[in-house]
């Protein structure tokens, strides 16, 4: 593998803020006001519904400081809820949405639901005549039609569906949903089936409306996101120009061509095989990982909080879940600006074993680069991005011989004036190299007694690649690319 620089993806990047600037404004039709249009796509059980417009605003529930949030025009949400075999009843004049959710159906009504006054500006959510929410509302021009319609806050819709067992999530555009479905195969564990579903919507996977439902085990509503998991993957090659890496295998493994196998009891070894997958890691290549697949998963934390062995239970997926999301967005939120990232596995990890290295010592190479990985945060605040990495001696400097691990930072032709420390910020020198900050190199940054953390500054982002110097050929095991967007949070690359 040859050693290349990443930094020049960096262009394009920072024009997060422009987007919000060139979207459409329509009047408020109630008060005369005015709110911006976004872009938004529902999806449920994994198959698009729609694609409206959505509007944001400041949650008057909240009072004075309020946190903004996003309302869904009716008719879409409607739309989407019946897909999934809830019928709604809206009436407008007494502020009521009922949810008919299907016979069977098992509802955890809250205890205690406060009531509020229904106005012009507020509603009650009920699920089968029985209040769960209550909530604001707005009346206002649907995009699609100009027609006035009444917009539901997304979170309250979410808040009352979570009691018919309903799994949604919004991330800002997309609004997917998750039905109950089967949550138990008569064990007390989980089914494949629900699990797929939910490793589908953590991840995003997105299908578009499919033909013939193959399997006679799955409903129709979920028939387009089991047909795309148990078919042959192809992994997107990121900034490829729609380059695909064929993994000859299927996320889950049907029980046959016409049985999915929905009620099959599922396994965190199954989950730690249809990610490496997902990952673009084929089957025959899972050997080169330290641990295999199940190693690798514990490894970058896909498996925390799940049972080393047996099946899992429903419980056990929504711990499933979460990992997978904090995974996909590559950070956990420290709060106040500052980041901690998260390594996600890549092709590389494992196709780029070759024999020239053996392969415990690849194994080896790879748990410490997720480690140092794992231990670098971003802070984004005032201008500048600062990238805490971990302190690595420049053995490796001048020498084809031996085993070393390199970190270098914020370089590359999208990168100037990248700035390092290594005394915790109070004394910054300027990068010389091309590929900026080198825990290899000397003229550069490189030492043979290093601090525990070195410092990168810039104001564009930051830029770092994690390898290691094998007899003088460079293996590139992770990188990332980091920016903080209009909103004040991060994007990981």
């Amino acid at each position: 593998m040859t050693r290349n620089s990443v930094l020049s993806a960096l262009s394009g990047v920072l024009a997060v803020g422009a987007v919000l600037a060139s979207l459409p404004v329509a009047a408020d039709a109630a008060t005369g006001g005015s709110y911006i249009y976004y872009n938004t796509e529902i999806y449920a059980n994994g198959q698009q519904i729609s694609q409206p417009k959505h509007i944001a605003t400041r949650d008057w529930f909240g009072g004075p400081n309020g946190a903004v949030t996003s309302f869904l025009p009716f008719y879409y949400t409607d739309q989407a809820l019946a897909d999934m075999g809830i019928k709604t009843t809206w009436n407008g004049t007494n502020g009521i949405l009922n949810l008919q959710v299907p016979a069977g159906t098992t509802v955890n009504y809250p205890t205690n639901v406060t009531p509020v006054a229904i106005t012009p500006n507020t509603m009650a959510i009920q699920i089968n005549g029985r209040a769960v929410t209550f909530a604001p509302r707005i009346a206002y021009f649907d995009a699609g039609t100009n027609i006035t319609t009444s917009f539901i806050p997304v979170y309250y819709l979410q808040k009352a569906l979570s009691y018919a067992g309903i799994t949604a999530n919004w991330n800002g555009a997309d609004w997917t949903m998750v039905s109950q479905s089967q949550t138990s195969n008569g064990t007390g564990g989980a089914t494949k089936l629900q699990a797929a579903l939910d490793f589908a919507q953590a991840l995003g996977i997105k299908t578009a409306p499919s033909g013939q439902n193959p399997y006679s085990d799955v409903s129709s509503a979920d028939s387009s996101v089991i047909s795309k998991l148990s078919s042959d993957f192809h992994y997107a090659v990121p900034d490829s120009f729609g380059e695909t890496i064929d993994t000859g295998s299927s996320l889950f493994q049907p029980d046959s061509s016409s049985k999915f196998g929905a009620n099959d009891p599922i396994t965190t070894q199954q989950i730690d095989y249809a990610y490496m997958v997902y990952s673009g890691i084929k089957p025959s290549q899972m050997q080169n990982l330290p641990g295999g697949a199940t190693g690798m998963a514990n490894l970058i934390g896909l498996n925390k909080g799940l049972p080393s062995s047996g099946v899992l239970s429903s419980a056990d997926l929504q711990t499933m879940t979460k990992n997978l999301e904090t995974l996909q967005k590559g950070y956990t939120d420290l709060g106040s600006g500052k980041y901690q990232l998260v390594y996600c596995p890549t092709p590389e990890i494992a196709s780029g074993f070759n024999g020239g290295i053996s392969q415990s010592k690849w194994q080896s190479d790879v748990s410490q680069i997720v480690k140092e990985y794992d231990a670098s945060t971003v802070t984004v605040g005032n201008g500048v991005v600062i990238t805490s990495i971990p302190g690595l001696n420049d053995a490796g400097y001048n020498t084809t011989s031996g085993n070393f691990p390199v970190i270098d930072g914020n370089g590359g032709a999208s990168i100037t004036s990248s700035e390092y420390s290594l005394d915790g910020g109070k004394l910054w020198q300027t990068a010389q190299s091309a590929y900026g900050y080198s825990s290899l190199d000397p003229a550069n940054g490189g030492t043979s007694n290093p601090p525990s953390e070195v410092l990168l500054r810039n104001s564009q982002g930051s830029s770092v690649e994690y390898g290691y110097l094998f007899n003088g050929s460079w293996y590139t095991f992770a990188s990332e690319i980091a920016t903080g967007t209009a909103t004040g949070g991060l994007l990981i690359q």
